[in-house]
């Protein structure tokens, strides 16, 4: 690493080294011990790199950016917090390392700084602290950042300066079922509601309990609401500007798009606008008579002023093989907004990858399930600590206030 590297392209530096890093583990752990073992001047290093980075002066020291790659790369970490990257001036969009592409992520939330493996050697994480770096593309699905819209920014930033943001799970105990198509094929889809007034019943109740908590973020569960439900949700938005909601999603269903039958979701803004999207990346069931669907291969993160929102779709979320399990650790986004159908088997799978999702990121995870005979049971979560009494939800308890606060500037 050059001081030229450095001082004239400083996100791509990060990117360089931090790549170096995650590719080598062998190396990075001999650079770790290393800085662990000298860390009063490891931290020499970090304030000269700092400074000469501050004020443009080039370093004459050749063993300054050699003898520590740990401090340059907390060094560049520091640098671009204090003094780039903000929201509205956001870093080079794409940054290419031998033919790879990747997004830098500021972090806005000290839960996501202070994860627990920030604090654990053996963790490059723990040496980035206010930065991620998100790979553009993680086993062929594409990744794709959208910046939100200014005034759900200046929404969302208002719920930050006060340190707290409610999330509210909703479910839907009222007999109503997706009405199954069987295809001749070896597979199934939901064609629409077996009652579909009943369960706008239920949606426009769910909305109003919402409401009556002042929810900021909504959520419902996987094949629950169909596509012309769905358009009744984004008019009821419209129709309700006093609600206190800043994003809502109205759950998934398979809906015909581009000739193809996908299982969708979208995340409206409090004025029923489509702020992100997903189309489901697998399938559920059995060889034997599956999910009949297209399925996506692309995720869309949104960028708020509380960090990056993703909402994949149940399995998305909990399944363990590839390429689902390097997903969510790649990503390491601050919110995932979950919508799920299944049974108590398929909550605990969710509740697993959650709780490893909080402990390496401090991820959020919203997750509304929907009991496959329209129950009062099998409720979601809002896993946000590693108290589990304090992260389920239950009949009496839908809407969750978390706390979130700024990272301190080191």
């Amino acid at each position: 690493m050059t001081w030229n590297e450095l001082s004239n392209h400083p996100h791509r530096a990060l990117v360089k080294l931090w790549r170096a890093m995650r590719n080598d583990f062998p190396s990075f752990k001999k650079n770790e011990n290393r800085s662990l073992e000298n860390l009063e001047t490891h931290r020499q290093d970090v304030k000269a790199i700092s400074t000469a980075l501050l004020n443009a002066t080039p370093v004459v020291d050749n063993q300054l950016l050699s003898r520590f790659p740990l401090a340059v790369l907390q060094a560049l970490d520091q640098h671009l917090y204090e003094h780039y990257d903000t929201f509205g001036s956001a870093p080079p969009p794409l940054i290419e390392i031998e033919n790879v592409s990747f997004m830098i992520h500021r972090r806005v939330l000290s839960r996501s700084a202070c994860a627990n493996h920030t604090t654990k050697s053996g963790h490059i994480q723990a040496w980035l602290e206010h930065h991620w770096v998100l790979p553009c593309q993680i086993k062929g699905i594409e990744i794709q950042k959208k910046v939100a819209p200014a005034f759900l920014h200046a929404a969302l930033a208002r719920r930050l300066q006060q340190g707290e943001v409610s999330i509210f799970v909703g479910h839907f105990p009222d007999g109503v079922k997706p009405d199954w198509l069987d295809l001749d094929q070896p597979g199934w889809q939901a064609s629409k509601l077996t009652n579909k007034e009943r369960r706008w019943h239920s949606v426009v109740e769910c909305l109003a309990a919402a409401s009556a908590e002042r929810a900021d973020i909504v959520v419902f569960p996987e094949l629950t609401i169909c596509p012309e439900l769905r358009e009744r949700v984004a008019n009821w938005l419209d129709d309700n500007p006093n609600a206190p909601f800043s994003l809502v999603l109205p759950g998934s269903f398979h809906t015909q798009q581009d000739g193809s039958v996908y299982n969708t979701a979208e995340l409206f803004d409090r004025f029923g606008n489509t702020v992100l999207s997903h189309r489901k990346l697998t399938t559920f069931g059995p060889k034997k008579k599956h999910e009949s669907i297209a399925t996506g291969n692309k995720i869309e993160l949104l960028d708020t002023s509380i960090g990056l929102i993703a909402m994949p779709i149940c399995l998305d979320f909990c399944e363990e093989d590839s390429p689902f399990n390097e997903l969510w650790q790649n990503l390491g986004v601050e919110w995932l907004l979950v919508p799920a159908f299944g049974n108590g088997k398929s909550i605990s799978a969710h509740l697993r990858k959650a709780d490893n999702i909080l402990r390496t990121h401090g991820t959020v995870t919203a997750l509304a399930n929907q009991n496959p005979e329209a129950l009062d049971k099998d409720l979601g979560f809002v896993w946000h600590g590693t108290d589990k009494a304090l992260n389920k939800a239950a009949t009496t308890r839908r809407c969750f206030a978390i706390s979130i606060a700024e990272p301190k500037t080191i």
